[in-house]
């Protein structure tokens, strides 16, 4: 298992606020990141889920992420994206994930 919680608006290395089994975020570019795991996963077969809000002007956005999806999963890898209310790839100040197997 694993869990996050990041500023997913500041810059290619987004920072980890707090985590578990977590070894790093990267933003890939908007609204798509990768959590690297400290230590492998069984394997890729986990349940992920998301929250995103806020944007990059803080908690008070009108909006909070409305989709996230896996798009790319290994068991040291999780790649996801999140989504604003207009359905397009957004950044977000307050972005987490957890992962559970």
């Amino acid at each position: 298992r694993a869990w996050v919680i990041f500023n997913g608006t500041s810059g290619a290395s987004p920072v980890i606020r707090s985590s578990f089994n977590v070894s790093s975020v990267v933003r890939n570019g908007t609204g798509d990141y990768s959590i690297n795991f400290t230590n492998a996963l069984s394997d890729a077969n986990y349940a992920d889920t998301y929250g995103a809000t806020g944007g990059s002007a803080g908690f008070a956005m009108p909006y909070i992420a409305t989709a996230s999806y896996a798009t790319y999963k290994t068991s040291l890898l999780l790649r996801f994206n999140t989504y604003s209310t207009g359905g397009s790839l957004t950044d977000s100040n307050s972005t987490s994930a957890a992962i559970f197997r």
